[in-house]
């Protein structure tokens, strides 16, 4: 009876996921834990992943089928055969995301910018329309704006020597230039190159995204109560992603 007593209350937040959402949210920063990323290599535009792994996160542009006819929707469908065609050793996760806008994105004024030299009265309709758009932000409303993304992330393992040199450093704690872990640096190239003629093949435009981008987007993600709330740190190199 005791112990039946001890599971109500967690029962009861098992059944109501948006007990579950507050919980996540107020202690979102210990997911950082759980995620993969350790550090980002910049000339490479890749991540070094905590196991050891490498990894590169690509944004694939999402197309429109409204006004496709049936054989481009074929030809598109098609197309994505190329982004399966990858070696052995790596791992390839489709993500796709969509989500509310905030009326606090900076999305907004960027709209507002790309509308360049307009007439007085073009200007003040396109304003207004968007105001009205925005405004549906943050409600139940059926017209309320969406965002979508398409996220591509590969995971390459380097070979066991590879990987062996790279733990053997870390475990000694020593500070070694990037560029002296000899084996490591050759599989790093390896995969850039299997990632650039990954691009290069792709009938669906990619492109990288960076820490910064990958950051932002996580915490946006996981934290979208505190997103807009404050401002976060930006991306340093010297501290680990996760």
């Amino acid at each position: 009876m005791e112990a039946q007593e001890i599971l109500k209350p967690i029962n009861k937040a098992l059944t109501n996921r948006y007990d579950l959402a507050d919980a996540l949210f107020k202690r979102s920063e210990s997911l950082s834990s759980l995620l993969p990323y350790s550090e980002y290599i910049e000339d490479f535009k890749m991540f070094i992943n905590k196991d050891g792994s490498l990894g590169v996160v690509l944004e694939a542009e999402l197309l429109e089928h409204e006004p496709m006819t049936a054989n481009n929707i074929i030809g598109s469908v098609n197309a994505f055969k190329s982004l399966f065609s990858l070696p052995e050793n790596c791992v390839l996760q489709v993500l796709y995301d969509q989500s509310y806008i905030s009326k606090e994105d900076k999305c907004w004024e960027n709209i507002l910018t790309e509308y360049k030299y307009p007439h007085p009265v073009s200007k003040l309709l396109f304003e207004e329309k968007v105001k009205m758009i925005r405004d549906k932000c943050n409600s139940d409303d059926e017209m309320a704006p969406l965002i979508r993304k398409s996220l591509i992330t590969i995971k390459y393992f380097p070979t066991k020597s590879a990987l062996a040199e790279w733990k053997q450093i870390l475990a000694k704690g020593e500070k070694v230039l990037f560029t002296e872990m000899s084996d490591f640096v050759r599989q790093t190239k390896e995969f850039c190159q299997i990632v650039n003629q990954y691009i290069e093949n792709s009938k669906i435009s990619l492109k990288h995204l960076d820490a910064q981008q990958l950051i932002t987007d996580l915490r946006r993600f996981f934290n979208p109560k505190e997103f807009y709330k404050r401002d976060f740190a930006k991306f340093n190199k010297n501290i680990s992603i996760s």
